[in-house]
């Protein structure tokens, strides 16, 4: 699993690739590795046709079409040619980096001229407001369109290119989860998805193994007046988010690498390398049976 930006990425699996006799392994990517960038480095150091039978990753589902898209359309593709050497820019319309970042900006800055105010304490509660929406509220695709509603007097709700919010009580909106693969022309094609409900089964699965309750306790707590985040699906609140960010990216690729929920439990994994010795094996499978006893 890697979550490294392209010329990082391009290094370490060009090594895994002639530490495995010129074979590549399976590598399971995050949203990060979804650009065209990271393609277009891994690609030059272990081929085309490498990444295009050898890599899947995670993404969140994003529209392609309407009234969201056409704004974020014009906004993106107004760059090309300005930020050097990219690959194949279209990537970015389907991009988490660019899609939900673009989001996330739109909803923080209309939050901020709703609330009259750039402190975060003030304007932070707007960005739920404005996001999942309230009765009578307007529907806006754009910041535009937002910002001449507001004038107007009008309660908005953002729907962007990511598709509408709904922020939980973690102030968390997870959307759909999509599998990702590239073609060896590197256009990023879709293999699957995983719902909400998918991620949060695998999420309170997660917690009831050991090590589990430790890690999620380093995930940063609800801080008053904490800035908005803009990573996972849209803008997220200051808040205790269970699919903050990677995490939710590496919850997701882990329903997908290995199978099914039980399986993950006692410990089989599949495709394991014949290097590996039997010893360890059976150590590994013992240490998960005891895990799953314990589990509540």
């Amino acid at each position: 699993m890697t979550e490294a930006l392209g010329p990082t990425d391009a290094t370490f699996l060009s090594e895994v690739k002639q530490l495995n006799g010129g074979k590549m392994i399976p590598v399971i990517g995050t949203s990060a590795d979804i650009s065209p960038d990271w393609y277009k480095s891994v690609a030059a150091a272990i081929g085309a046709s490498t990444v295009a039978s050898s890599f899947h990753a995670d993404n969140l589902v994003t529209e392609t079409s309407g009234p969201s898209y056409t704004p974020f359309y014009s906004a993106i593709m107004s760059e090309k040619g300005k930020v050097g050497s990219t690959g194949n820019f279209a990537t970015y319309l389907t991009a988490p980096g660019a899609v939900h970042l673009y989001d996330g900006i739109n909803l923080a800055a209309l939050a901020m001229i709703e609330a009259k105010s750039t402190t975060p304490s003030v304007y932070a509660p707007y960005i739920i407001k404005i996001g999942d929406g309230t009765a009578g509220a307007v529907v806006v695709h754009s910041f535009a369109e937002g910002v001449t509603a507001l004038k107007a007097g009008k309660a908005i709700r953002y729907e962007g290119p990511g598709g509408p919010t709904s922020f939980d009580s973690y102030h968390d909106s997870p959307g759909i989860f999509q599998i990702d693969t590239y073609s060896s022309s590197g256009a990023v094609q879709v293999a699957g998805n995983i719902t909400a409900a998918q991620l949060r089964d695998a999420e309170r699965l997660r917690g009831a193994l050991p090590g589990a309750r430790a890690a999620a306790g380093r995930v940063q707590p609800a801080v008053p007046g904490l800035p908005v985040g803009l990573r996972g699906h849209h803008a997220r609140p200051g808040g205790r988010g269970l699919l903050a960010g990677a995490a939710g990216d590496r919850i997701a690729l882990r329903a997908v690498a290995a199978g099914d929920a039980r399986q993950r439990r006692r410990g089989r994994l599949a495709g394991q390398e014949p290097g590996l010795a039997a010893g360890r094996d059976a150590r590994a499978g013992r240490l998960a049976g005891r895990a799953e006893r314990r589990a509540p």
